[in-house]
Parts: structure tokens; sequence; C-alpha cells
């Protein structure tokens, strides 16, 4: 499978994960994306080293953040380097309670599967001069 459909496949399941009433799919589209060693680093701390691990973060994400939405950044937000097999998403996160935050994920492929996440959330701007009034 190409970085950009990994890529693609992985934006989609984090979308359907983040509005969906029903969990019951994760399992199943999750082993077709992810490695099962996969590990998850946010903002340089690892919250997944497994796929059950990551799924468990899933549900714990949507425990205290659902729903939420994104948005890509420019024309996909997507940007592939074919020599390292990473692909780069950038969009824009909104999740109740939690607010609005520029993402930035490297996605480390092998074998068409991710094996690795690496995140970064940024919140924005605008929300953090508000909040500091």
């Amino acid at each position: 499978m190409l970085l950009k459909e990994v890529a693609t496949k992985y934006y989609n399941f984090l979308a359907k994960v983040g509005a969906s009433e029903d969990d019951s799919f994760m399992e199943s589209e999750a082993s077709e994306i992810f490695t099962p060693n996969v590990k998850k680093i946010v903002n340089g701390v690892c919250v997944a080293d497994g796929l059950g691990s990551l799924l468990a973060s899933l549900r714990e994400a949507r425990k205290n953040v659902f729903p939420w939405s994104s948005t890509a950044l420019g024309d996909d937000g997507l940007c592939v380097d074919t020599e390292k097999n990473i692909a780069t998403l950038c969009y824009e996160l909104s999740a109740t309670g939690m607010g609005t935050f520029l993402v930035m994920k490297n996605l480390k492929v092998i074998d068409g599967k991710i094996s690795n996440i690496y995140e970064v959330y940024n919140k924005k701007a605008e929300e953090v001069a508000s909040n500091s009034r």
C-alpha cells in the first residue's frame, strides 16, 4: 500500500473514532492499519506500546473528549517521504472540552502498515491568548 493511502486510511479511521457512537469497528479496522507492535509518541511521551495499548488510549480519549473533528491543512494536509517511508499529516483538531489544536503526525510505515506514530499538539494561539486574559 502506498504511503499516501496508509496515511489517508489512518486519518479517516481517527475521524470515524471521533465521530461514531459505536466503537465496535476499531479492532478490525486497526489491524489493517497498524503493526501489532505499533508505538505512539505524543509530545515526546510514549502513550501506547502495542496495538492493544493504542486502542485503549483511543477509547480513553473517547471517554474524555468525544466527539472530535479534524480539518486537513493545505490541500490534503499530507506529505510523504518515500525514502524514509514516512507520511506526515497536518490538521486542525477540535475536541469537546479540549479546544482546538494544530496537530502534526509523522507516521512510519513498514510493509504497508503504521509501525510508529509521532504526534505534536499545539494549542491554537488565539485560544492561548483568550485563556490568559
